[in-house]
């Protein structure tokens, strides 16, 4: 799952403009170009809900239009992803998702199901957006590789204990829960790209993910001087071998 973030809707916003010319043909891309080019990828509001089946996922459409640039945002995600991996996959792109009441970017839920609000993202940045889309499509890769989810779960444990985290409720925390996850310092000795990542093994994979598509070199720079990102970052090639 991944959560709406006021951050980047502020600051990210800002670089919105930027993101129209992510291709030359970002002006022609409309629903259609998606579901003639990705068969399972849906903008029918009543079929996800249908699909989500449970009233713990709040799905609203708000007749905004779908821009051009969020268009290419998709259709340039998914075929970084690769059609391996997609094609297993069933896409809805909303307007809104809500998660038990809480406003969320994107969900994957049950074996195949991919859940991404595109409506925020008219103010909250491309970047974002793109990112939730590998983030929730980077949970059914972490789930059907069980003998390397089990190595990825327990280095991502003895990590976080080794840098002085406990589990609190359901999620880890650097000391007390009340004091959140912001402490840049410790979550990257434990080998955690940000604090969301800290919450739990699968969204620590997941944050992973993001990096590998939008930024690898930055990731691969940051292995470099940090011996815990150094280790998640073997273990996550072996998920994502094409990236070594």
């Amino acid at each position: 799952m991944r959560l709406s973030s006021t951050f980047w809707t502020r600051i990210l916003g800002l670089l919105a403009p930027c993101g129209l010319a992510l291709t030359s043909h970002a002006a022609e891309c409309t629903k259609d170009t998606v579901s003639r080019r990705f068969g399972n990828v849906s903008f029918d509001h009543e079929a996800a809900v249908r699909a989500a089946n449970t009233r713990s996922v709040e799905i609203r459409n708000y007749d905004q239009p779908f821009k051009p640039a969020l268009c290419a945002t998709v259709v340039r995600a998914l075929d970084r992803i690769g059609q391996a991996t997609t094609g297993k996959l069933r896409y809805f792109l909303v307007q809104s998702l809500k998660l038990e009441g809480s406003p969320i970017s994107g969900l994957f839920r049950g074996d195949d199901l991919v859940l991404i609000a595109y409506y925020p993202h008219d103010n909250n940045g491309l970047a974002e957006f793109e990112r939730v889309i590998y983030h929730e499509t980077s949970s059914y890769v972490y789930r059907q590789n069980p003998e390397l989810r089990a190595e990825w779960d327990a280095l991502h444990d003895r990590q976080m204990v080794a840098g002085g985290c406990a589990f609190h409720g359901d999620q880890w925390y650097f000391g007390h829960p009340d004091e959140g996850n912001s402490r840049a310092a410790h979550y990257r000795a434990c080998g955690v790209l940000i604090g969301y990542g800290a919450s739990n093994a699968e969204n620590d994979f997941n944050t992973y993910a993001e990096d590998y598509f939008m930024d690898l070199d930055g990731l691969r720079r940051l292995a470099q001087n940090n011996a815990a990102v150094a280790k998640k970052l073997a273990l996550f090639f072996r998920f994502y071998p094409a990236g070594r």
